[in-house]
């Protein structure tokens, strides 16, 4: 199985805490739990996407920060492109 390796922020004041391992463990856990949760929404995205009934349409209102992010990257790909 692959397995990949992520990196996971601690303070060192967080390393100090009498049930770190126990925290730490737990935090590990819900990062897996969401990790799994995303990808089968990702899944059922790229399906939908590849659906003879899909058709794209314009973002709704609750996908603005897609839309800024992809305004964003199209003016710096402009920038480095000129």
């Amino acid at each position: 199985m692959f397995r990949q390796r992520y990196p996971l922020l601690v303070t060192p004041e967080s390393k100090q805490a009498d049930d770190y391992e126990q925290i730490l463990e737990r935090e590990i856990e819900g990062l897996k739990l969401f990790h799994i949760e995303d990808m089968e929404v990702c899944t059922a995205v790229q399906q939908g996407l590849r659906s003879s009934t899909y058709s794209p349409g314009p973002l709704s209102h609750l996908e603005m920060p897609i839309l800024l992010f992809y305004r964003y990257l199209a003016s710096r790909i402009r920038e480095v492109s000129n």
